[in-house]
Protein backbone atom coordinates (compact mmCIF):
# COMPACT_ATOMS: atom_id res chain seq x y z
CA UNK A 1 0.00 0.00 0.00
CA UNK A 2 1.21 3.35 -0.57
CA UNK A 3 1.26 6.04 1.35
CA UNK A 4 0.14 9.57 0.18
CA UNK A 5 3.04 11.28 0.25
CA UNK A 6 4.40 8.25 -1.67
CA UNK A 7 2.12 8.58 -4.57
CA UNK A 8 2.37 12.22 -4.56
CA UNK A 9 6.19 11.73 -5.00
CA UNK A 10 5.73 8.90 -7.43
CA UNK A 11 3.69 11.09 -9.84
CA UNK A 12 6.11 13.99 -9.29
CA UNK A 13 8.56 11.66 -11.27
CA UNK A 14 6.64 10.44 -13.41
CA UNK A 15 5.58 14.73 -14.52
CA UNK A 16 8.61 15.34 -14.43
CA UNK A 17 9.80 12.86 -17.33
CA UNK A 18 6.58 14.25 -19.27
CA UNK A 19 7.93 17.61 -19.04
CA UNK A 20 11.17 15.94 -20.54
CA UNK A 21 9.73 14.79 -22.92
CA UNK A 22 7.65 17.94 -24.11
CA UNK A 23 11.24 19.79 -24.03
CA UNK A 24 12.38 18.10 -27.01
CA UNK A 25 8.66 18.33 -28.45
CA UNK A 26 8.53 14.39 -28.34
CA UNK A 27 4.76 12.87 -27.33
CA UNK A 28 4.29 9.45 -26.04
CA UNK A 29 1.04 8.62 -27.76
CA UNK A 30 0.54 5.12 -25.78
CA UNK A 31 0.91 6.16 -22.14
CA UNK A 32 -1.02 3.71 -19.40
CA UNK A 33 -0.16 2.08 -16.07
CA UNK A 34 1.64 -0.50 -17.90
CA UNK A 35 3.94 1.74 -19.25
CA UNK A 36 4.66 3.05 -15.72
CA UNK A 37 8.10 0.75 -14.36
CA UNK A 38 9.05 1.53 -10.56
CA UNK A 39 12.78 0.60 -9.99
CA UNK A 40 13.76 0.85 -6.70
CA UNK A 41 11.46 3.65 -5.91
CA UNK A 42 12.62 5.54 -9.17
CA UNK A 43 9.21 5.66 -11.78
CA UNK A 44 10.17 5.23 -15.29
CA UNK A 45 8.39 5.27 -18.52
CA UNK A 46 8.13 2.68 -20.59
CA UNK A 47 6.60 1.77 -24.21
CA UNK A 48 8.18 4.30 -26.15
CA UNK A 49 7.49 2.79 -29.66
CA UNK A 50 5.22 5.24 -30.32
CA UNK A 51 6.83 7.90 -29.54
CA UNK A 52 6.41 11.23 -31.60
CA UNK A 53 8.72 14.33 -32.26
CA UNK A 54 6.93 16.62 -33.29
CA UNK A 55 8.04 20.17 -35.24
CA UNK A 56 6.52 23.11 -33.58
CA UNK A 57 3.15 24.07 -33.94
CA UNK A 58 2.45 20.82 -36.00
CA UNK A 59 -0.19 18.21 -35.11
CA UNK A 60 0.26 14.35 -34.76
CA UNK A 61 -2.78 13.40 -37.47
CA UNK A 62 -1.94 9.52 -37.24
CA UNK A 63 -4.03 7.07 -34.99
CA UNK A 64 -2.12 4.77 -32.76
CA UNK A 65 -2.04 3.72 -29.14
CA UNK A 66 -3.97 1.06 -27.00
CA UNK A 67 -7.84 1.06 -28.69
CA UNK A 68 -9.82 0.68 -25.04
CA UNK A 69 -7.56 3.45 -23.17
CA UNK A 70 -6.96 6.00 -26.42
CA UNK A 71 -7.81 9.35 -26.03
CA UNK A 72 -11.09 9.93 -28.33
Amino acid sequence: MFTEEKATGYLKQILNGFRGLHEVNAMHRDFKLANVLLHQGVCKIAGLDFIKQLEKGSLAEDVCGTPIIMAP
